[in-house]
């Protein structure tokens, strides 16, 4: 989530600039697809009337198109950078309004929107939570206009791959969350953007779905866990059934229980006293674990991620029960690594900016910055219903040499969820006279050999 420092200092002018720049680039598109089309393409109909011609006429028709193309996508980028700079003045107003609310009643405002009263002078509670209010509406309104715009930018720079402008102009005509446009951000992202994924298997994404609903912890939060926390072990058996993995959790257990007993426990990386804790504060949540020994809680732990991932959940919400410091999302990912009071103060202080972090607490906080775009692109991936990722997937391919394959890579995916095919298009010209690599999909037979045929007998002399 934004600052508030962020968002005071922000400039929405600039924004407005950029995007009278490229309503500028747009004309100058359209203009040029306009001269392609209805003079050079009519002259050429005129003086060179042979198929030579007719293939040039054809080349600056699709050149006309492709310019097309490309001005609708400057007119979307255009309306992108207005958008957002009238989103942004919007919270401004807000958060400036909020800011003097807080001031007249001498309240402390920190970076991440957490407010405090002074010690010193009596404020109602409800005059706090007032501000408080205030200030985080404006920090978030601001922060999914700015995360919209970055995800329709990244869509829009993946129009560079699509060369059919049909599929261009469907894309353009979306709102950005169809399925070629979240395909195309996967894409252009490298699918987890060069992130390693979530190793586990799809049971224990559906306990993510389900620990989420029981505790109101976001998805992507306990996603974001999962894929930090990792053991060693996951990047070799995802599926968390080899035997790596049972070596694995008997070795966690064994060293918690001889000579490591602070030892990090299961796929989230809990240690047994938090663990405990979570227990502890709510025994209804847990009645098979309420009553176990140290011993067997640590055991159950290791054998049981689904219920590793549960407590997890649970602790996330419990880190928020004081929410000083913990106002955000990623305050809590840094939290769940080190709940101390130094930490707090940090979040409180710096809010989500990263670059005020120092030692492994900046570490964790870049991983999380990092982890945003591809765990919202894979959510939205999963989100779509099967036949829209399939068409996506279809014309992905359309636009890719057949010995090429397309693979969306996202953070992870659920059950059926289609990610990768072959490419079905042409081989482009510095390839095509080389023999393609053969694809499951689309398999390459050689020619049928024609034997040469065999001498027959001579031939028989005219008669005289």
């Amino acid at each position: 989530m934004l600052t508030v420092d962020a968002l005071t200092k922000a400039d929405p002018r600039l924004w407005h600039h950029a995007g009278d720049d490229a309503a500028t680039t747009a004309r100058h598109c359209e203009h040029v697809a306009s001269v392609a089309r209805d003079e050079v393409a009519r002259t050429l109909g005129t003086v060179w009337n042979s198929p030579a011609g007719d293939s040039a006429r054809a080349r600056f028709a699709r050149h006309a198109e492709s310019y097309e193309a490309a001005a609708m996508a400057m007119r979307a980028t255009a309306r992108t950078y207005d958008r957002l700079a009238t989103s942004v003045e919007t919270a401004q107003a807000a958060l400036h309004g909020a800011l003097d609310y807080a001031s007249r009643h001498r309240l402390t405002v920190h970076q991440d929107g957490s407010v405090r009263a002074d010690p010193a002078t009596p404020t109602p509670e409800d005059t706090v939570e007032q501000a408080r209010h205030l200030i985080l509406s404006a920090l978030r309104s601001a922060t999914e206009a700015d995360t919209a715009a970055a995800d329709a930018l990244r869509t829009l720079a993946g129009l560079a791959s699509l060369q059919d402008p049909a599929a261009a102009r469907e894309l353009l005509n979306g709102d950005g969350i169809g399925a070629l446009a979240v395909a195309l951000r996967l894409q252009g992202g490298a699918g987890g953007g060069g992130l390693h994924g979530i190793n586990v298997p799809q049971p224990l994404i559906e306990a993510a779905r389900m620990a989420s609903a029981e505790t109101g912890v976001s998805l992507d939060l306990i996603l974001a866990v999962l894929w930090q926390e990792q053991q060693w072990y996951q990047n070799f058996e995802p599926d968390l059934n080899g035997p790596l993995t049972a070596a694995g959790r008997e070795a966690d257990w064994a060293a918690e229980e001889t000579f490591k007993p602070t030892k990090s426990l299961g796929i989230t990386h809990m240690k047994l006293a938090t663990a405990r804790s979570v227990i502890d504060a709510s025994p209804g949540d847990f009645p098979d674990l309420d009553g176990l020994t140290d011993s067997q809680l640590a055991r159950h732990i290791e054998q049981h991620p689904d219920e590793d991932v549960r407590l997890s959940a649970h602790y996330l919400k419990q880190l928020r029960n004081d929410p000083h410091g913990a106002t955000t999302d990623k305050e809590l990912f840094m939290l769940y690594a080190a709940d101390t009071q130094q930490v707090r103060d940090s979040n409180a202080r710096y809010g989500d900016d990263s670059s005020q972090r120092g030692g492994s607490i900046k570490s964790r906080a870049d991983n999380w910055d990092h982890l945003q775009q591809s765990l919202r692109d894979a959510d939205a991936w999963n989100g779509l219903p099967e036949s829209e990722r399939r068409k996506a997937l279809d014309t992905l391919a359309a636009q890719t040499p057949y010995d090429r394959k397309v693979d969306l890579n996202p953070l992870y995916s659920g059950a059926g969820v289609s990610s990768s095919t072959y490419g079905t298009g042409p081989l482009p010209p510095d390839r095509a006279q080389f023999p393609p690599t053969p694809t499951p999909q689309s398999p390459v037979r050689p020619e049928p050999t024609v034997p040469a045929p065999r001498p027959g007998p001579p031939p028989i002399p005219p008669a005289k």
